[in-house]
């Protein structure tokens, strides 16, 4: 009888019940609303920060396709953090082996390119390389990379590259962090390309001004030992094509100076037996497959250089004693 009597305020106070459960409700759903907000901003953000890094970078270059693209991510993240290597390492083997790794070329426009990024001072007065060859180590091994780029790979092995290459193998000549092999392939390498500025000047005889015995001496220094233990297979394939393409290129050259047939031919079969019983497998199948295609290329080399010392010394009056097997 009391509820009927007092109906309204019993139906007031339960609206008012019912509004603080809703009001309580809104409350709630905004709360968890807000936190996927901020779950999801916080995610986003994540992404952008990580995007923007270091680690960031070079992360989506690796995932890039285009070259263009991944020199961008490179530069990018050196800008980030210029004393670091990775990014200078992996830029400069961009350079010269592509994006899909199977060229051998360190072209005009990508050293004027990666110069540029060496040069890079930003809004201080300091480049990024001063900042780099803070990191001797890193740096060290850079110079040893480059000095190859130049001698090898520059425009396809022209020969103004092995005279540019010369700075860097001197700079890391002298390097107290690289292993001792290296600091003495660097020492060769520079001698070598000294000669490389002279030797097509001649003199008034019309023979080379360049010493082709001294020139033969420190060439053949670079392929003694294991070089895949130095450096890496691709490199070494490159050191070796590049012995056999000289001896190839100059064999009445290394006549003249007084180097034996006996030498030149024993060089190329003793670099054939090295190639033959030498892996260059890759990480990379697909490397290791484009490694043993150039192998029988240089393989195929030795056959017809041999054939070319062969002429070079059935010719007469050219040695003297030269012509000594």
């Amino acid at each position: 009888m009391y509820a009927l009597e007092h109906y309204g305020e019993l139906d007031q106070e339960y609206r008012k019940r019912q509004m603080r459960k809703w009001r309580t409700f809104v409350a709630m759903c905004s709360l968890t609303a807000a936190s996927l907000l901020g779950c999801v901003g916080f995610k986003v953000g994540e992404t952008m920060t990580t995007k923007s890094s270091y680690e960031g970078y070079i992360k989506e270059a690796a995932n890039s396709p285009e070259q263009s693209e991944r020199e961008k991510y490179y530069t990018d993240a050196i800008k980030i953090d210029p004393r670091r290597g990775e990014a200078y390492h992996n830029l400069l083997q961009l350079c010269i082996r592509g994006a899909d790794g199977s060229e051998n070329d360190f072209d005009r426009e990508e050293t004027a390119r990666l110069t540029s990024v060496l040069g890079y001072k930003g809004s201080g007065n300091r480049t990024n390389e001063s900042y780099f060859e803070g990191n001797k180590e890193e740096y060290d091994e850079f110079a040893f990379q480059m000095g190859l780029a130049y001698f090898y790979s520059y425009e396809g092995g022209e020969k103004s590259g092995k005279s540019m290459s010369q700075t860097w193998f001197e700079k890391a000549a002298e390097s107290e962090s690289l292993d001792k092999d290296k600091k003495e392939l660097s020492k060769r390498f520079a001698s070598i390309a000294a000669y490389y500025a002279s030797l097509d000047s001649v003199d008034e005889s019309g023979y080379s001004t360049t010493s082709y015995g001294d020139y033969w001496i420190d060439l053949v220094s670079l392929t003694d030992g294991d070089l895949t233990s130095v450096v890496n297979p691709e490199t070494a394939l490159v050191m070796y094509k590049e012995l056999v393409y000289r001896i190839d290129e100059n064999a009445l050259d290394f006549k003249r100076a007084g180097v034996t047939k006996g030498e030149l031919l024993g060089e190329l079969e003793e670099t054939k037996k090295t190639l033959e019983t030498t892996s260059f497998a890759s990480t990379n199948a697909n490397q290791t497959d484009i490694n043993e295609q150039k192998k029988q290329e240089i393989l195929n080399n030795i056959s017809s250089a041999k054939e070319h010392v062969q002429v070079a010394f059935e010719s007469r009056g050219t040695g003297g004693d030269a012509d000594a097997e």
